[in-house]
């Protein structure tokens, strides 16, 4: 009896999972879907993150709202808290990636960029508070149930330009 090449069994191997999963990880299907976890789950594990954030233990908050990111990346929930976990906890760089990452999930609300504009003056990176300030404004015009964030916006906007002046 023959045996077969170990290394070709494992490219064979590698080649086969790579076919089942070309699908998911090609028309971006969430990993939830792929390890067997329910939108329950993911549910049950937000309101424990948010619980947790609500108790200000951040750290533990960041690291759940970091796996339901992780296991659907299409749930702006789980990009939204780990972002004010970061901003709460200093690391506004952190943050910023974050609150960037739910923009482009929900492309019409100005929150992310707000929060995100927050952590930019924090950092004292005036140019790109100013950069996503317009961009800000731009979104809050379409909407009016944006109105405030529109005026705070406006009002930002304005500071920042008698700063840089």
């Amino acid at each position: 009896m023959m045996t077969k090449n170990p290394q070709s069994e494992i490219k064979s191997s590698a080649k086969n999972i790579g076919e089942t999963f070309k699908p998911f990880l090609t028309n971006g299907v969430p990993l939830y879907l792929l390890r067997g976890v329910s939108k329950q789950d993911l549910d049950a594990l937000y309101v424990m993150a948010y619980n947790l954030y609500s108790e200000k233990k951040y750290q533990r908050a960041f690291q759940i709202f970091q796996a339901i990111a992780l296991y659907n990346h299409f749930d702006k929930r789980g990009w939204m808290g780990s972002a004010a976990c970061c901003q709460l906890l200093g690391n506004y760089r952190a943050a910023v990636s974050c609150y960037a990452y739910a923009s482009l999930i929900d492309a019409e609300d100005p929150v992310p960029l707000f929060h995100a504009i927050e952590c930019y003056i924090a950092l004292k990176s005036y140019d790109e508070a100013h950069s996503a300030l317009g961009a800000m404004l731009l979104l809050a015009e379409k909407n009016s149930k944006f109105a405030q964030l529109k005026n705070w916006a406006t009002k930002m906007k304005e500071a920042l330009l008698l700063r840089n002046s």
